[in-house]
């Protein structure tokens, strides 16, 4: 069974406690334990289908607007990327304009205090090439109805296998996430990289976590808040997890503390509310896996 963490702190007093959903082991955590739910079944709830775009190919990814829940875009895959918006929950789709661009894989960021800003990343994975070396980079400033392509040169090692990006975007920056490795007696390992302006400039945004860490995208607060989860990949005696947190978009980082045992990195996180974040109200959560179970409610 996966176990799910929330933490809270009161920034600046840098006061990290542990609430436990289920079980712990740290000797400084405060423990409360939490009734299992009832799962929800779809098909006796108010859950209802969405239908998709009026297409043959299949669909690659989705977000959904962070200020309107009717609104989502969709990419579809094929000869080329399809794009796609409703604003009416899935009754009509509408095709979205855009160059012409093959890819395996695609995926969307949409900034949360400026949601006509939109980033696309579209991937083509290659095993000829570096990770993210042929990967396209949209950006749309304008909810979808004019692209600017962004150029981006892959700054991982020339050897890297299996590899992964994906976008992130905020109100005055992007974000390059990297993951690649995981080949025989090799961790997988991960990049961040950062923009100031809109691609013209790229730099590295991970320095201070050290060589040799794996971690998944940032989440974004308020005023340019990040946080972040930590493992170090590339020493097996210690793989436990580090809560980061930034409050300069990524320029400097401050260690939080280190996460429990049982913890790791994939970190979701509420909507800051406040100059508190995380807090009580607006926590955050850390999975035992490296992604959200498909009967998590």
């Amino acid at each position: 069974m996966r176990s799910v963490w929330i933490f809270c702190t009161r920034i600046p007093f840098i006061a990290l406690c542990f609430m436990l959903i289920a079980g712990c082991n740290s000797a400084s955590a405060t423990t409360k334990t939490v009734q299992t739910p009832t799962p929800l079944h779809l098909t006796s709830s108010p859950w209802k289908a969405i239908s998709l775009p009026g297409t043959d190919s299949p669909l690659l990814s989705y977000t959904v607007s962070p200020v309107d829940s009717k609104t989502v875009y969709g990419c579809t895959g094929g000869a080329s990327i399809g794009l796609w918006e409703t604003h009416d929950a899935g009754q009509h789709w509408s095709s979205i304009s855009l160059p012409t661009t093959p890819g395996t894989a695609c995926s969307f960021s949409i900034s949360a205090s400026q949601p006509q800003r939109i980033a696309l990343l579209v991937n083509a994975a290659s095993d000829k090439q570096r990770p993210c070396d042929r990967d396209t980079l949209y950006l749309s400033t304008d909810s979808g109805s004019t692209w600017k392509h962004i150029t981006h040169t892959s700054i991982a090692p020339a050897q890297a296998k299996n590899g992964y990006c994906t976008i992130t975007t905020t109100a005055h920056h992007l974000y390059m996430w990297y993951s690649y490795g995981g080949g025989e007696n090799t961790p997988q390992l991960s990049l961040l990289e950062r923009t100031d302006n809109d691609g013209a400039t790229w730099s590295r945004a991970d320095t201070a976590f050290g060589p040799g860490k794996f971690f998944f995208s940032p989440q974004v607060g308020q005023d340019e808040n990040l946080a972040i989860s930590v493992r170090n990949a590339s020493d097996v005696s210690d793989t436990t997890a580090s809560l980061w947190m930034s409050n300069n978009a990524g320029r400097s980082w401050q260690r939080m503390g280190t996460l429990p045992a049982q913890a790791g990195v994939f970190l979701l996180t509420t909507a800051q509310q406040g100059a508190s974040w995380p807090s009580q109200a607006t926590p955050f959560y850390a999975l035992v896996d490296e992604q959200i179970p498909s009967n998590l409610n």
